[in-house]
């Protein structure tokens, strides 16, 4: 890989990083996944006790809200490191 396909795949690192922050920090999102949290988690406190398979696809949604942040999180993250590496390797540092 040459030093402009490099750059090209860092720069589009970034900017996949830079929308992911925007659209994990972004105010409907957040409430969106508050409200989606908060169901869950008043369905769980009211489930019954015995309806295990119940509370186990409740818990199976929280992680799945959980993974879905956590992967925009790996974006953001992988978007500062290639921020970090273009002005390293690009920029003459």
């Amino acid at each position: 890989m040459n030093d402009n396909e490099r750059e090209r795949k860092l720069i589009e690192q970034s900017q996949r990083g830079d929308r992911a922050k925007q659209i994990l920090n972004d105010p409907l999102v957040i409430e969106a996944f508050a409200e989606m949290e908060e169901a869950v988690l008043q369905n769980l406190r009211t489930s019954h006790w015995s309806h295990k398979d119940e509370r186990e696809e409740l818990y199976k949604m929280l992680r799945v809200i959980d993974d879905f942040k956590e992967k925009f999180r790996r974006h953001i993250d992988g978007g500062k490191k290639a921020k970090t590496l273009i002005e390293k390797l690009f920029k003459g540092e």
